[in-house]
């Protein structure tokens, strides 16, 4: 009986990611990585309700830090009191 002839195989196809992998190990480098996806930010940023509620410090309102003399710093307060003391009545 004849000999059945072999068939003739396809070609493999080999992605390009394979080929790299098997270049840089036979020159002994490391395969290049693949950029990570961006990930959305979970944390930090504003969020609604956050702080202190308006109104609820020591004089009733918002209030804003200034920079005064040290010497001076007892008048003022003294002042401010006076203030809130006549608004309060």
């Amino acid at each position: 009986m004849p000999k059945a002839k072999a068939k003739a195989k396809a070609p493999v196809k080999v992605k390009a990611s394979v080929k790299v992998k098997a270049k840089t190990a036979k020159r002994g480098v490391a395969a290049p990585k693949k950029a990570a996806k961006a990930k959305p930010v979970i944390r930090g940023g504003n969020r609604s309700g956050a702080g202190r509620p308006v109104g609820s410090g020591k004089y009733g309102c918002k209030t804003k830090a200034v920079r005064v003399p040290e010497h001076m710093v007892s008048e003022i307060q003294a002042f401010i009191l006076k203030k809130v003391k006549a608004a309060n009545k």
